[in-house]
Order: structure tokens, then sequence, then C-alpha cells
């Protein structure tokens, strides 16, 4: 299923100015936190084409209108059986997020989870020093539990992986790089990311160390690697939540002061 009320644009591959979307990949659990997060996007953001919604199937959900268009689409979840990793809906949200070019015809995308929620304002420059596309990287001795992803990050490269690289939240990816990552996967593995990230063959890892890892190693060249002390830490307002945690009294009201 899919909706889409954004108009057609053409892309501007390589241009001054491209063509950025925001990118989610929610399901019904979430439904709350993606409409506040939505909400701020609206309140907050400058400079963006679109919002694109990615849930599963039977989810029928209906953003809330704003001043940007929302194009929706809902895929089949893999069932939760024995060929597939427990929980496999976690692990297939990521092969999603690193599947955004299916959806959207943007030279790049920004990914937000459904429980962030920006309380400034951004653009897609907010995302940028001296001329690069920022992504911030630590020593894996910063990472405290976040070191579990390294292990899976080395077998998918087949190298060492020297940072951890899901230092966040907010992640802007372009076309040019997931395409050259897709590729890459495709011939070590001959898997796209949503079908390695469900094979119980295959290590478990987490979507963003993989990715910052080989955008890093084959030096692209759009992109800047920034301990998170040389950017301020938090380069673009966002503040992630824990959607496990589900909306307290205290988040709501902190959340809707945001968007006031």
């Amino acid at each position: 299923m899919s909706a889409d009320n954004s108009s057609s644009i053409q892309i501007h591959e390589g241009s001054a100015n491209p063509i950025v979307d925001i990118f989610y990949k929610t399901y019904p659990g979430d439904e709350e936190w993606i409409t506040y997060s939505i909400k701020s996007v609206y309140k907050f953001a400058r400079g963006f084409r679109q919002i694109v919604v990615v849930s599963n199937s039977g989810h029928h959900y209906h953003p809330p209108s704003g001043n940007l268009p929302v194009k929706y689409v809902e895929l089949d979840l893999p069932p939760d059986d024995a060929r597939y990793p427990n929980g496999v809906g976690y692990w297939w949200q990521m092969g999603i997020k690193l599947c955004w070019d299916r959806f959207t015809d943007a030279d790049a995308v920004v990914v937000v989870d459904s429980d962030q929620i920006f309380y400034d304002h951004f653009s897609p420059a907010s995302w940028r020093k001296d001329g690069k596309i920022i992504w911030m990287r630590r020593p894996w001795s910063e990472a405290g539990n976040g070191v579990i992803w390294k292990p899976g990050a080395d077998f998918l490269l087949g190298k060492d992986t020297p940072y951890d690289y899901m230092v966040g939240p907010g992640f802007y990816i372009t076309r040019t790089a997931l395409q050259s990552f897709t590729n890459f996967m495709q011939s070590r593995f001959a898997q796209t990311p949503d079908q390695y990230y469900i094979d119980v063959k295959n290590p478990r890892t987490s979507e963003f160390v993989p990715i910052g890892a080989y955008i890093d190693h084959i030096q692209d060249p759009e992109y800047g690697f920034y301990h998170p002390r040389d950017v301020n830490y938090r380069p673009w307002p966002l503040k992630q939540y824990w959607s496990w945690g589900k909306i307290t009294e205290e988040i709501r009201t902190e959340i809707e002061e945001f968007l006031k």
C-alpha cells in the first residue's frame, strides 16, 4: 500500500542544492511517537522536500497534516518464525532504513526514528561542517554497550571496524553512498540490506555502524568524520527518547512544550 501526495520532482544528483527528504521506518506500536516526531518536523524543519514514512502492512496510519507533504508506504512484515532471527521486525526495520532509495527519488535523506523529537530549527545544512556532511564517530572504548555491534560490523565489511559510527541520533545518507554500500553488499553476500539483516546466518549488527564505516573506508568526498566533541556533541536539535518506555506524562509535557 502506498499513499503519496508529494509532487514529482527531478533528482539533482551532485548539484549544489540536493533534494533531501526525512525518512522514517515505523510500526503500529510507535504511532503516538511518530505523530509527535512528524509534528516537530513541521514546526522546525526548513529546506526539506517531503517526509517519507514506511510502516507495516495493516497499520493504516494517517500522518498529521502540516507544511510538508508525506509519502506513506506499507510493507509486509516477514513472519516471526524459525526462518528468521527472533524479533524479526526489529532486524527488518534496520534493513529497510538502508533501502530508502526504493521509496523516494531524493538525493539524500535524514533517517529519523519515531521516538526522536526535534526541538529547534534545523535544515540539511545542520548536517554540514566545512562543506562536508557530518558523520560522527568515536573510539569503541567510548561506546559502552554499543560495542556489541562491532563483531557483526566487522563480519559484514570483512575488515576491522575501527570506530563506532552509531553516534546520533539523525543520520544524513546520500543516494550515492547508499547505492555504493548496497552494491558492496550484493557483491559480497548476494543480498540487499533488507535481505541481509533478516538472514539468521549473518551475525547481528546495527544499521548505522556498517554503512558509516563503509563510507569512511571508501573516503567518500562528500563526508567528514568527526568526534562528537568536534561538532559540539549535538550539531542538530534532535532529542532521543525510548519508545519501549512509552510516553509518560512527564515526557508528554516536555514534547508538547517543544511543539507550542
